[in-house]
Parts: C-alpha cells; structure tokens; sequence
C-alpha cells in the first residue's frame, strides 16, 4: 500500500515539477531528493497511523454531542401527574319546603356569603301555621300552669256541684224502666195497628166486581095482541103486528142492556182502582201493625237504659276526678302529661318554624352561583334548584401509576404547573392518598387528593395542570444530568463517560443515589467538577471502546 502510494505521488511529482526542466542532469538531481522526501513523508504517516488508540479518541472527539460538569447542588425527586383543578365544595341547594318562588336575591355568576339570601318560596301559608301552633302552645302551657296553681273555693264548689249533678243523672238513668202505663199503651197501639189492618183487609175484600152477563135484559114492554080478540078484518094481520112488537121489544132491549153493561164497566174499573188502593195501604198497615207489635214486645222486655247508666257512671268518675284533683293537686302522671303536651306544642312551634326557615334558600358558605334554575312564580325544578362553588379553596385528583404511589404520603408537598398560566406559582400538599384502586382495562391507578395552598393566581375550576410531588430532598449532592448516565442492560451497572485532563475519553462506573426525571444523585465513581460528555448511541464498539 505504502510502495503504491510512493510511486502515485512520485510520478505526480515527475509530471508537474521534474518533466518541465530541460536539462536530464538538473531533472535528476532534483528528482532523488524528492522521492527520498516523498519516502520520509509516508514513513512518518505510516508511524502515525499505527498508533489505533489516538485514531479512536481522535474520531470519539469528533462526535461528542454535549459535555457537563459534575456539579454539587440540592436533588429534589418528584411524582408527576396531570389532572384538572376542582373547587373543594360545590353544593346544589334546594328548599325544603315546596310552594312557588317569590323572590330571587342573587344570580348565577354572583358572589355570596355564608348566611346570605339567596330565594325565598312564598311564605303566607307557613306564617298561619306558625301562628297557630303559638295558640297552641299557649292552650297546653296555661293547662300546665293551672295544675300548678293551688285550688279555689270557687273552683272546688263547682267541681262538687258537678259530681251531685252526675250522681242525680245517674239515678234518672237507672230509673228509665218502662212504666204499666207505658206498657199499656204500647200494647193499645199494637192492638190499634192490628185492627186498622184487619179493617183494611175487609174493605178489600167487600169490592167484588158484578158479573156482566147480569145486564144482558130481555125486555118485553109491548105485549103481543091476541088475534081473537081482534076484529076479522085485523086478524090477518095480527102476526105481522106481532112480529113488529117482538123487533121494537128486542131493539129496546138491546138498547137498554148496552148502556147498563157501560155502566157496569165503568164501575168495575172503579172497584178495581179502589181494590189497589186499599192493597198498597193494606202493605204500610201490616208493617205498622208489626212495628207496633215489635214495640210492645220491646217495651215488655226492656229494662233502665244502660247507655245513660254508663254514661252518668263516667260523668261520676270524671266529677270526682276532677275535685280529688282540685283538693289534692294535680298528680305527678297529670303533670307530666301537661308537660309533655307542653313539649308536644313547642316541637310543632319549632317544625312550623322550621317550614319557614325551609322557604328560604341561604349560602352554607362563601362562594359563587354557578348555575341559578329558579323563576319568580315557578314552583323549584326538582334536583338542582341553586348550584353554589366555593371558589377560593381548590383541590386536584391525580391519578397515579401503582408504581409510583407508593413513593406517595399524605402531608408531601406539591409544586403545580397550570397549563393556562405558565408563569403562576400555585403549591399545594397531599391530603389523602387512595387506599382502593381505580382499574381501566389493564391499568391501574390510584387517586391522590392534593390540596392547593390559598394563591392570588387567577385560577379556575376544570383548568388543566401538572402536578409534581416532592417524595424526597437530597441537599448539597453531586449531580449529573440523567441523559449522560448509560445503563447496561446485563448487568444494570451505571456508567458516564469522563474526560479526563489529558484530554482521554474514559468510561468510568458510578453508583447512584436518588433520582429526578431531569439528573441524578452520584454516590460516587466522580468527583465534583469532573467533566461528563455525552456520546451517540452506537459508539460503544469503536475501536474497543466501553469494552
């Protein structure tokens, strides 16, 4: 290779400088010495280049990406998460009391304070029921008032009076038994109904009706004429004479017998109206003559009337009651009753009270409207009638890899990066970590509550963020930033390439310590100041290097 190169270039030499000459002898003093130049200059690169090692550092030289310094500075190690900001309480208020709004005090996007009116329902209805369990409470606290108050004359003269009038109700009572003149006209009424009955049942059967073939007449009011007591001159005609008088006798006859017969009817149809008459009476007379026949029975058989004994008997024990109670004082169960009906009348008083207090719609704490679904003469739509954000303490729910939540406690702090805001410094702490997981699919997670530390930035519920959890603090470490540190693979051991004084590249292993997504603790394998570069992936193979 060598012998080649010295014939290439000595034949570039020949051509471009020797040929030109004129004179052979010149040409050839010249020519040796070049050749012998040309000779020494290969033999100076061939000792150059059989030196492997300076070509590898020369050409890692070349491809050097980045380079740093091992430096000693504070290490915090972080958990990040992304999640979006909520408010800490955000509460939809309803009545709870039902009838249409009457006014509405405050509007979505406004801002209240604990305790402010917010809507009120129409209240009229509610103020009559307050009103009377006041009356009512006033009725059952006068009552328990006067069983404290000692008896007066008066009052037990009146309570005596009321017992004397209860035991004389009580003999009245006992002596209603009926009487031999009671039972007497009890059974003259029977017996006047049952007579009234029987006359009833006469009268009906004495209207029979005639039988009409007892007015079918035959009459003969012109005789016939004999014809021997006629002249000879009439006897000839004596039959048709007669003949005349048999046709006007029947003619008469059936003249006569038609309107008796219409007369008949007419009075039938009389006795037959009478006969229906005296029969729909004749049903009310035996109902009556039974009726009076059950009374007499009844009267025979009754006794003092046991409901008014009863009741006379109650009147006593509730006269005698009442002036023991007035003599002796009210019983320990008689107060505690009024006592307890005094109880009864100021709940009622307190629930009327409550209703009221129900018809209006208050902040439970400062905050901002978020949504107002009220209407002056609606009645409040069901669900959400008010919806009330606390807009002053926020919170955020980070859904974490199981991998890293156990590196996560309650009480760590929080260092969040709102994606709306790039230049606000919003902190915050861990209040809870979950203890169930949350699964999709095949990933799990785990919920971690952050709340945030009260800010002036202008943040907003539902805005995203970036949330990282200091874990640990490392203070006065060495550092290096993690793209400088290769892992193997095999053996999981930590290397950084060094660049020593002399300019040599050298691999050198270090022990690391804790760990950011940004650098890491070195524990040791360098020092602080100790130049670190960074090397393109596939270098590891030239010229033996990381061997």
């Amino acid at each position: 290779m060598n012998a080649l190169i010295f014939v290439v270039v000595g034949y570039v030499m020949y051509r471009l400088l020797i040929a030109r000459i004129r004179w052979r002898a010149v040409r050839f003093l010249l020519y040796v010495p070049i050749l012998v130049l040309v000779a020494l200059g290969i033999r100076v690169g061939e000792v150059v280049s059989d030196n492997p090692q300076q070509r590898t550092e020369e050409r890692l030289q070349a491809l050097i990406v980045d380079q740093t310094t091992v430096r000693v500075d504070d290490l915090t190690v972080t958990v990040t998460g992304s999640g979006a900001i909520q408010p800490v309480r955000q509460v939809p208020l309803t009545f709870g009391s039902f009838g249409p709004v009457a006014e509405i005090y405050a509007t979505a996007g406004q801002r209240v304070s604990a305790g402010d009116l917010i809507a009120r329902l129409d209240t009229s209805d509610f103020q009559q029921i307050i009103d009377n369990a006041e009356i009512a409470l006033q009725v059952q606290q006068s009552a328990y008032e006067a069983l404290l108050t000692p008896a007066r004359e008066v009052d037990i003269a009146a309570a005596e009076a009321a017992l004397a009038a209860a035991r004389a109700q009580y003999f009245a009572a006992a002596s209603t038994a009926p009487t031999a003149q009671q039972r007497e006209i009890a059974r003259m009424q029977s017996e006047l109904a049952r007579n009234q009955f029987y006359q009833l049942q006469l009268q009906r059967d004495a209207l029979t009706p005639p039988d009409l073939g007892d007015f079918v007449l035959n009459l003969n009011i012109l005789p016939n004429v004999d014809p021997s007591a006629l002249p000879d001159e009439l006897r000839d005609i004596a039959g048709d004479i007669n003949r005349g008088i048999d046709q006007f006798n029947a003619q008469l006859s059936s003249n006569i017998s038609q309107i008796t017969l219409q007369q008949a009817q007419a009075s039938i149809a009389q006795i037959e109206q009478q006969r229906q008459a005296i029969e729909g009476r004749l049903g009310a007379a035996e109902t009556n003559a039974e009726v009076a026949e059950l009374r007499y029975q009844a009267t025979l058989n009754r006794g003092p009337d046991s409901g008014a004994i009863a009741a006379a008997n109650a009147s006593i024990v509730q006269a005698q009651i009442a002036l023991d109670r007035l003599l002796n004082g009210a019983s320990e169960m008689d107060l505690a009753q009024a006592e307890l009906s005094v109880r009864l009348a100021e709940n009622a008083l307190k629930q009327a009270r409550q209703s009221l207090a129900n018809a209006e719609l208050r902040a439970p704490f400062d905050g901002v409207i978020a949504q107002n679904n009220l209407r002056v003469g609606d009645v409040p739509p069901q669900g959400v009638a008010v919806l009330l954000v606390d807009n002053e303490q926020f919170l955020i729910d980070l859904p974490l890899d199981e991998t890293d939540v156990v590196n996560v406690a309650a009480g760590q702090r929080v260092e969040v990066l709102v994606d709306a805001l790039p230049d606000a410094v919003v902190t915050g702490v861990v209040e809870r970590v979950a203890f169930t997981p949350v699964r999709i699919g095949q990933l799990v997670t785990y919920t971690v509550r952050i709340r945030l530390d009260p800010t002036d930035a202008p943040i907003r519920a539902g805005m995203s963020v970036t949330a990282n959890i200091i874990i640990d603090q490392r203070p006065e470490v060495m550092l290096v930033p993690n793209r400088f540190i290769r892992i193997d693979p095999l053996t999981q051991n930590a290397f950084v390439v060094v660049r020593q004084p002399d300019g040599r590249l050298v691999e050198t292993l270090v022990l690391l310590g804790r760990r950011n997504d940004v650098e890491s603790e070195i524990v040791s394998g360098v020092t602080p100041g100790d130049v670190v570069v960074l090397l393109p992936r596939g270098t590891e193979g030239i010229g033996g290097f990381f061997n």
